[in-house]
C-alpha cells in the first residue's frame, strides 16, 4: 500500500471518528454514494458462494447523516441481495449498522426503494458493502484506472444489526486488476423527530403532588427506526419542576409547590443527525377546595367530668397550604385548638373543671370554621351531656365487735359496699361519737374498707358509733353508722420505786446485785416481765435485769473497768415492765466509781531481731502490750539480762533496746540470743514483769562475684531439651555457715536456654536451628539472700549441622475410640454379649447344678432313679498325726553353658520424627519419607543429660499434647529407653521393625526447671 492510500485511509478514520455537526447532515435531496450508473458495470461476474463484500473505496463511502433511501443494482443471477452499511469500529473491525434484503426473480439492473420502516441511518465514514447467500449476483468491470480498496470474505454469513465483523483476513486488494462494482446507495436527510402534543401542552398539576413525582411524561415519535432520541431542557421559569432525560418525564423536586400559578419549560429533542423539535409545557397548580370532612357529628360529656378531654379529630383537607380552625360558637365549655406543635390537625376539647350542669343545659351545638387564606370551611359538632345518677350504699348489717386482745394496727374491721352506675371513683369519710376514735376509712383503691388505726387494750372506751359518708364528686349519700363494740380491755402495769440514780463500784464482783424494781398491775392474774434497756451501747455489756424478779446484776462475764470506760463514766437505764398486753417504762441514772490497778503485759514472752551493728543500734520497736486500767499513769521500763546486761540498754518510756557498744558476733564471745526480763511500774509502784528474748544475727556484707569477666558455650542443633550446657557459679566472701553464700539464679534472655538454681545452663529449644548457625549473648544473674547481685555474659554458640539426609515422619497410630462409628456399633455388640452370657450361665445351672426334675427338657431328668439310702452322720475318731517325710537330697545346679560370641550389634540411626496433624495423614498415608541423620559427636557429659530417677519410682500422671512434635533420640541409651521417641511433655512412642508407632510408657525425669522437658 502506496502513502497515498495509507493517507486516505486514516482522513477516513479520522473524520469518522469525528462528532457529527450540523453541516454534515444530508439534503432533502438524493446522495448517490457507490456508482452513478451501475448498468455501465456488466462485464464480469464472480462464481462463488457465501461471499460478503466491504467497500472501502472512497465513492462507497457516506459523505453525511441520513438514512438510506434506495439501492440501485445490476444483477447478473437472481436471488437473495443483502445491501449492507457498515461502520469502522478499529482498523480492521466493521460494525453492521444495518443491512435491507431484495429479493431479484430477473437479471438486469434494478431499483429499490426502501420502505420508510426499514430505513437504515447512516453517518458520515460509512460504508456500502453486500451479502449473496447463494452465487454471487452483482457485476463488475475490471482495470488498472479503477480503486482498489475492496475486501471480500467467504462464509461470512447472515449478520444482525449489531453484529462486529473482523476483516483482517481480507484486507484492501492489492495486486491485479482492480475492480469496480456495478452497485450504489441513494441516502438523503432523515425524518424529524416529533412530540406527540405537537409544539406546546398545558399539564394541571394538584397541589397535593409528592415531591419527585412524575407529572409529565413525554410521548416522543421518529419514522426513523434506527435513530436515538436524545431530550434537553431549553428554558425553563422555576424551581420547581426539572426535565428527567433518562426516563423522558417532568418530575417535582419539592412537595409543597406554591399554587394558582402557572410555570413554562421550553424542551427539545434531536436524533442522530442533530434534527431537532421544540416543544413547550405549561404546567399549572389550582388550589385544593377546602372542606371539613367529619362535620356535622355528635359527641357525649359525662355531667361529672372535671379533666380536660379531646372529644373530636377534625379531618380537614387542605394539607398544603396550612390552614387553622376556631370555634364560633361563645360561652360553652369547649374549645377548639391544634393537636400538638408537631401534628398540624386540629381537634375539639372540654375544657378543664367545665362544672357542666346537665339540669341547666343538657346539649351544646359548637360551630366550627376553619380556612386557609383563601376559602372558608364551616361545620357543626353537637355534644349531649348525660346526667349523673345517686350512688348507693348497699350493706344490710352495721354491728361489729373487736376483740382487744386479738386487734391489731391496719385490721379491716368492717367494708362499705356501694354501687354508681356512673362512676367507680367515690369519696368515703367517716366521724365517731365519741370522738377520737382508732378508725379510718380507705380510699385509691382499698374503696370502703374501715381500719383500726392503734391498738385497742389501752382504749378506756367500751364502744364507737361511726358515721359512713359516700359521695361521687356531684351527689352524696349517708351518714350510715356502724355500731362497734370492744371487748378484753387491758389494766396497764405500772412500775413504782425507780430512783433518780444509783452509785456503782468498778471491779464489782461478776453478777451482784445492785437494785430491784417493783411494779403494781390490776390484773392480777397477768404475769409481769421486766427488760432493761440503755441510753449507751457499752452499759449493755456490764448490767442485766432478771425478768421476772426486776433486780438488776452486774454481768457474769465482764468486769466493770472503769479506765477504759467512755468519759463520762455513766448512762441512763430503761426499765420496762409488761404484762404481755401492755407496758410501762421509766428510767435511772447509774454513776460509775473508780478504783486504782496496777499495768498488765499483755503476753508473757516477747521476742525481737536485728543484724549485729554499732553502738546505739536499736532493735525494732516491741509492742508490749502494757494493759493499765488508769490511763492517766505514767508507766516506767527496766531491764535485766543478767551477766549480759552491760550490752544492752532500754528507753525507760517506750522500752526500745539499744546496743550500748558495737556488736560483733565473729569476735566469738558476743552471744547471738539472749534472754531478758523487761519490768513496767506505775506512778504509784504496781508493776508487772514479762521475758524478752534478743536475737543477732549475722549481717551478709558482700556482693557475690564471677570467677571470670564473661563465658562461651558452644551448643549444637540436635541437643535435646534438658541437656545442661555448663555450670557457672559465683561466690562471695560472706560465711556459707551464717547461710549468706546461697545464690538464686536467672537468665536473659530464656526462650531457648535456661539456668537451674545451682547455675546450671541448659538448653529450652534449639531444634529450629538444624540448618542455621547462630549466637546468642545471654546474661547470667546471681543474687544473695540480701538482695546484692552480679551478673556475667554467656556467649551460647549454634553451629550449623550440615545433612544431606531428609526427614523421616510416622504417622500417629489409629485408635479404636477415635471414630464414633465404631462406638455405635461397639456398645449394643457388649450389651448383647453380657445378656447371652448371662442368659447361658443361668441355662447351665439349672440343668448342670440344680439337677431336678422340673424341667421335662433337661438331660439329667432323664437318668434312672435308683434307690439309697438316707445318710447317716458318723462322727470318726481324730487321726493321728503321720510321720513326716525325710527331705529329700538337693540335686546339683545346673552348670551354665559357655555363652557363643556375638558379634556387635549394628549401631541403629535414629530419626527425629514428628506426629501428623489429621490433615497430614488424609493428605498422604503412604509416602512417608524418612531422613537419616548421621550421628552426632559425645557432647560433653551426656550422662547428665537426662537425671535418672531414683527409686522407687512413682511417675506423675502422664501428660500428652496430640499436636506436639515428636522427636527421636539419637544414639543414647537412657535406662534401657532404646528405640523411643519423645512427645509432646511426657509421653513416648516405640517403633518397631515396620517403624510402626506403639504405645509404651517408660520413665520420667524431673528438675526445678521453670519448663518440662519435650
Amino acid at each position: 500500500m502506496d502513502i497515498k492510500t495509507r493517507c486516505f485511509i486514516s482522513c477516513l478514520f479520522l473524520l469518522h471518528i469525528l462528532p457529527i455537526t450540523h453541516s454534515t447532515i444530508c439534503g432533502t435531496s438524493e446522495t448517490t454514494v457507490g456508482e452513478s450508473d451501475p448498468n455501465s458495470f456488466q462485464n464480469s461476474f464472480g462464481s462463488g458462494t457465501d461471499v460478503g463484500y466491504l467497500i472501502e473505496d472512497p465513492n462507497y463511502q457516506v459523505p453525511c447523516c441520513g438514512i438510506v433511501n434506495k439501492w440501485e443494482f445490476y444483477a447478473s443471477r437472481t436471488g437473495n441481495l443483502e445491501c449492507q452499511i457498515w461502520r469502522k469500529n478499529s482498523a480492521n473491525e466493521y460494525m453492521l449498522v444495518g443491512e435491507n434484503v431484495i429479493n431479484r426473480g430477473s437479471t438486469g439492473e434494478y431499483l429499490y426503494t426502501v420502505p420508510s420502516t426499514n430505513s437504515i441511518s447512516v453517518k458520515p465514514g460509512d460504508y456500502v458493502g453486500w451479502y449473496t447467500s447463494t452465487t454471487e449476483m452483482i457485476s463488475y468491470n475490471t482495470g488498472n484506472s479503477y480503486p482498489i480498496l475492496n475486501r471480500r470474505k467467504t462464509s461470512l454469513g447472515d449478520r444482525t444489526a449489531g453484529d462486529l465483523v473482523d476483516w483482517s483476513t481480507t484486507g484492501p486488494q492489492t495486486s491485479g486488476s482492480n475492480r469496480q462494482y456495478a452497485i450504489r446507495a441513494i441516502v438523503k436527510q432523515g425524518n424529524t423527530p416529533q412530540f406527540s402534543f405537537g409544539t406546546s401542552v398545558t399539564v394541571t398539576v394538584p397541589e397535593s403532588t409528592a415531591s419527585g413525582a412524575a407529572v409529565y411524561v413525554f410521548t416522543v415519535t421518529d419514522a426513523d427506526p434506527q435513530d436515538t432520541l436524545t431530550m434537553e431542557m431549553v428554558s425553563t421559569d422555576n424551581s420547581f419542576f426539572i426535565l428527567d432525560i433518562n426516563n423522558k418525564q417532568i418530575v417535582t423536586t419539592q412537595s409543597d409547590i406554591p399554587n394558582q400559578a402557572s410555570y413554562v419549560m421550553e424542551v427539545k429533542v434531536y436524533d442522530d443527525c442533530r434534527l431537532t423539535q421544540t416543544g413547550t409545557v405549561t404546567l399549572t397548580v389550582p388550589n385544593t377546595a377546602l372542606t371539613i370532612d367529619n362535620l356535622p357529628s355528635n359527641g357525649t360529656v359525662k355531667e361529672d367530668e372535671t379533666a380536660e378531654r379531646k372529644l373530636l379529630d377534625l379531618t380537614v383537607t387542605e394539607l398544603h397550604d396550612g390552614y387553622t380552625c376556631t370555634l364560633t360558637t361563645s360561652n360553652v365549655p369547649f374549645i377548639v385548638k391544634q393537636v400538638n406543635t408537631a401534628n398540624p390537625t386540629y381537634g375539639v376539647y372540654l375544657i378543664d373543671w367545665p362544672q357542666l350542669n346537665y339540669t341547666k343545659t343538657s346539649s351544646y351545638s359548637l360551630s366550627i370554621e376553619c380556612e386557609d387564606g383563601t376559602a372558608t370551611a364551616t361545620g357543626t359538632y353537637t355534644v349531649d351531656v348525660i346526667k349523673n345518677n345517686d350512688p348507693t350504699i348497699d350493706n344490710t348489717n352495721w354491728v361489729v365487735s373487736i376483740d382487744a386482745l386479738t386487734a391489731k394496727s391496719s385490721d379491716v374491721i368492717f367494708t362499705v359496699s356501694t354501687t354508681d352506675s356512673d362512676s367507680t371513683q367515690l369519696t368515703y369519710s367517716l366521724s365517731c361519737t365519741p370522738a377520737g376514735c382508732p378508725f379510718d376509712i380507705l380510699n385509691n383503691g382499698y374503696t370502703g374498707k374501715v381500719v383500726l388505726t392503734d391498738r385497742l387494750l389501752r382504749h378506756t372506751t367500751a364502744g364507737y358509733n361511726i358515721n359512713v359518708i359516700v359521695s361521687d364528686g356531684w351527689n352524696t349519700v349517708g351518714p350510715s353508722t356502724i355500731d362497734v363494740t370492744i371487748t378484753n380491755i387491758n389494766n396497764d402495769p405500772v412500775l413504782t420505786n425507780l430512783p433518780d440514780s444509783i452509785n456503782v463500784l468498778e471491779n464489782l464482783p461478776l453478777a451482784t446485785s445492785v437494785f430491784q424494781a417493783f411494779a403494781n398491775d390490776t390484773d392480777s392474774s397477768d404475769p409481769k416481765v421486766f427488760r432493761a434497756s440503755f441510753d449507751k451501747e457499752w452499759a449493755a455489756q456490764y448490767f442485766t435485769v432478771n425478768s421476772s424478779t426486776g433486780i438488776v446484776y452486774t454481768s457474769s462475764s465482764d468486769n466493770i473497768n472503769y479506765d477504759l470506760l467512755p468519759s463520762p463514766p455513766s448512762f441512763l437505764m430503761y426499765i420496762t415492765v409488761t404484762d404481755g398486753k401492755w407496758y410501762d417504762t421509766d428510767h435511772l441514772s447509774v454513776q460509775i466509781q473508780n478504783v486504782n490497778e496496777h499495768p498488765v503485759f499483755s503476753q508473757t514472752h516477747y521476742s525481737s531481731s536485728r543484724t549485729e551493728g554499732a553502738g546505739g543500734s536499736s532493735f525494732p520497736t516491741i509492742r508490749y502490750e502494757v494493759s493499765d486500767p488508769d490511763s492517766a499513769d505514767t508507766k516506767t521500763y527496766s531491764l535485766d539480762c543478767g551477766s549480759d546486761t552491760n550490752r544492752f540498754s532500754i528507753s525507760s518510756s517506750t522500752g526500745t533496746i539499744s546496743f550500748q557498744g558495737d556488736y560483733n558476733l565473729d569476735d566469738g564471745v558476743s552471744p547471738s540470743e539472749v534472754n531478758c526480763t523487761v519490768t513496767v511500774t506505775d506512778a504509784d509502784g504496781l508493776s508487772d514483769n514479762c521475758t524478752l528474748t534478743l536475737h543477732v544475727r549475722h549481717d551478709n556484707e558482700f556482693t557475690p562475684a564471677f570467677a571470670q569477666a564473661s563465658y562461651s558455650v558452644t551448643v549444637q542443633s540436635y541437643e535435646i531439651t534438658g541437656q545442661i550446657v555448663q555450670t557457672i557459679q559465683a561466690a562471695d566472701q560472706d560465711l556459707s555457715s551464717h547461710g549468706h553464700g546461697k545464690y538464686s539464679y536467672s537468665l536473659a534472655p530464656n526462650d531457648r536456654f535456661d539456668v537451674l538454681q545451682n547455675g546450671s545452663i541448659y538448653v529450652k529449644n534449639v531444634t529450629d536451628l538444624y540448618d542455621t548457625a547462630a549466637t546468642f549473648t545471654l546474661s547470667l544473674t546471681a543474687t544473695d539472700q540480701a538482695g546484692r547481685s552480679a551478673s556475667v555474659p554467656v556467649v551460647v554458640t549454634v553451629p550449623r549441622y550440615a545433612t544431606t539426609i531428609a526427614p523421616s515422619y510416622v504417622d500417629r497410630p489409629y485408635y479404636f475410640l477415635d471414630k464414633s462409628t465404631d462406638m455405635a456399633w461397639f456398645i449394643p455388640a457388649l450389651v448383647c454379649g453380657l445378656l447371652s452370657m448371662i442368659f447361658f450361665g443361668v441355662f447351665c445351672y439349672k440343668c448342670v447344678v440344680d439337677c431336678k426334675c422340673r424341667k421335662p427338657k433337661c438331660d439329667c431328668c432323664k437318668r434312672k432313679k435308683i434307690w439309697r439310702p438316707k445318710p447317716v452322720q458318723v462322727v470318726l475318731p481324730k487321726p493321728k498325726a503321720l510321720p513326716m517325710e525325710k527331705p529329700k537330697p538337693k540335686e546339683p545346679p545346673m552348670k551354665p553353658k559357655p555363652a557363643k560370641e556375638r558379634s556387635a550389634p549394628k549401631p541403629e540411626i535414629k530419626h527425629w520424627t514428628r506426629v501428623r496433624t489429621p490433615a497430614e495423614e488424609r493428605a498422604d498415608l503412604s509416602s512417608p519419607v524418612y531422613r537419616e541423620r548421621p550421628q552426632p559427636t559425645q557432647n560433653r557429659d551426656s550422662k547428665r543429660s537426662i537425671p535418672i530417677p531414683a527409686k522407687p519410682y512413682s511417675p506423675p500422671p502422664s501428660y500428652s499434647s496430640p499436636t506436639a512434635d515428636t522427636f527421636t533420640l539419637l544414639s543414647r541409651d537412657y535406662s534401657g529407653a532404646d528405640q523411643s521417641t519423645f512427645i509432646g511433655d511426657r509421653g513416648y512412642i516405640e517403633f518397631d521393625a515396620q517403624n510402626r508407632p506403639q504405645g509404651r510408657k517408660t520413665y520420667e525425669f524431673w528438675t526445678d526447671m521453670t519448663n518440662e522437658y519435650v
